[in-house]
């Protein structure tokens, strides 16, 4: 597993840079550096702010670490239909789904 090269190949897609990312994180540069260059692999919660940060899931990146394509071509039918109502929105419009999305996954309460 190549974390470090996905971690690389994920910050130049999002054209941010290992600097940038570690002052919004708080990683120590000296350790985001050994993570990139494969040296040490991030712990799980470092890991998670890295993501988070860059727009992706960890997941993601275990896949492109992996080799592994996630794509559309996966989805199941509610997936592709959300995938299309979001695509139809407008950037403040898909914003604003989100964000309603998101409090609503948060409000669940085990039952």
């Amino acid at each position: 597993m190549r974390i470090g090269a996905a971690l690389a190949s994920f910050i130049r897609d999002k054209e941010t840079s290992a600097a940038d990312i570690c002052r919004t994180t708080g990683i120590k540069p000296a350790s985001m550096s050994k993570y990139i260059s494969d040296e040490q692999l991030p712990p799980l919660d470092k890991l998670a702010l890295i993501a988070k940060n860059i727009g992706v899931h960890v997941c993601e990146i275990i896949a492109r670490a992996e080799g592994v394509k996630l794509g559309i071509e996966h989805e199941d039918e509610d997936q592709k239909q959300a995938r299309r109502v979001m695509e139809s929105l407008d950037a403040q419009d898909r914003y604003k789904m989100l964000a309603i999305a998101r409090i609503l996954i948060s409000d669940k309460s085990p039952e």
